[in-house]
């Protein structure tokens, strides 16, 4: 009898050999990876990191059927002299393979459709999300956004959809701003747009960004809060200045003009607030705050002595000379007119005192 070796074709019951190995083997190699995926978001998260579960099943999938071709050809090879069963039907080679190449991607393929049918209802739930009065949910639901296969796509058709609520959209350009490396320019260029003139939309803006917990500060923010630094509200200008210092080991020059003015504000809020951003003026820190020490004002002088809680430096210790320094504003407010702030001087005064001789030994 002409046998599969000359035929081109393979016993049933070969076949069924093959396919029950195939299958045991792509069990196995799914499993396994299923163990390597959760090993590796369990020291992920250990490390501090914040691992996802993206690409988790399509590497289990790739495993498995890595491990199912070789099972399968191992499985060829186990019975290779065992084709010659007179009575059990055949198979051409040819539709052996392509039944087996269906089988192996239809797997799969139903999982890439409903992925992808998921990942398109997550988005549409998020972009529902942005949508929120909430700041905080309408900047997670970006952040999520950003963090879905598509998401980025979403992001900017939000941005340019003009009809979507102008909220939306500056949540969708300071997300993008963030996620990419570099902000395209047209996403830059239509933020640029709605925060141009004076107005709601800086505040708004303002509010979003602090509401939003942004971790990265991309040249693409700091070209945003330059222009709200000039609006003509000195509280914006404030919130604008706040975050511009905080990122700027050595602040520019012009940020210190800009807190001259504020610091000398004729509303007394405006310059308490001011005394709290000494830091935008490295250099006339102490001559600012003792300036606010001698403020008619209490709010302004209390602000001061907030201040002093804090490091005028940048730095992680506590240095002599910026003990000293505060230690020298402290002073200026031991004899104030108000008991509660010429207490709180006093023992402002007496801690920095224990400080800075700590600091000299």
């Amino acid at each position: 009898m002409t046998t599969g070796a000359t035929d081109n074709t393979i016993s049933i019951l070969r076949l069924v050999k093959i396919v029950v190995i195939a299958a045991i083997a792509f069990a196995v190699g799914f499993v396994a990876m299923v163990m390597v995926n959760g090993a590796g978001f369990i020291m992920a998260g250990a490390a501090g990191a914040h691992p996802t579960r993206r690409g988790h099943m399509s590497s289990q999938l790739i495993a498995g059927g890595v491990f199912a071709v070789i099972g399968a050809a191992v499985a060829l090879w186990w019975t290779k002299g065992k084709d010659d069963e007179p009575w059990a039907p055949r198979v051409s080679h040819r539709a052996v393979g392509t039944a087996l190449l269906i089988a192996m991607l239809m797997p799969i393929a139903v999982w890439r459709l409903n992925e992808s049918r998921a990942n398109a209802g997550r988005r549409q739930r998020l972009v529902n999300d942005m949508a929120s009065a909430d700041l905080r949910r309408a900047v997670g639901g970006a952040d999520g956004l950003a963090h879905t296969p598509g998401g980025v796509a979403t992001l900017r058709e939000v941005l340019f959809d003009v009809e979507r609520p102008a909220d939306m959209r500056l949540i969708a350009g300071l997300q993008l701003a963030q996620w990419l490396v570099e902000a395209p320019a047209d996403v830059v260029s239509q933020v640029d747009v709605m925060i141009a003139q004076p107005g709601p939309m800086r505040r708004r803006f303002v509010e979003i960004y602090a509401a939003g917990g942004f971790v990265s500060w991309p040249p693409a923010f700091e070209r945003w809060m330059l222009v709200v630094l000039g609006d003509p509200d000195p509280k914006l200008t404030l919130a604008a200045l706040g975050p511009l210092v905080a990122r700027s080991e050595r602040p520019k020059p012009h940020l210190c003009a800009v807190l001259k003015r504020l610091a000398r504000d004729g509303d007394p809020q405006i310059r308490a607030e001011g005394m709290l951003r000494t830091r935008a003026c490295p250099d006339e820190q102490v001559a600012l705050l003792k300036e606010g020490a001698r403020d008619p004002e209490a709010a302004v002088r209390a602000a001061v002595l907030k201040r002093l809680e804090r490091r005028l430096i940048v730095g992680s210790e506590d240095t002599v000379s910026d003990l000293a320094d505060r230690l020298s504003v402290a002073d200026t407010l031991v004899e104030d007119q108000d008991p509660v702030i010429r207490d709180a001087a006093v023992a402002q005064r007496d801690r920095l005192r224990a400080a800075g001789a700590n600091a000299k030994r």
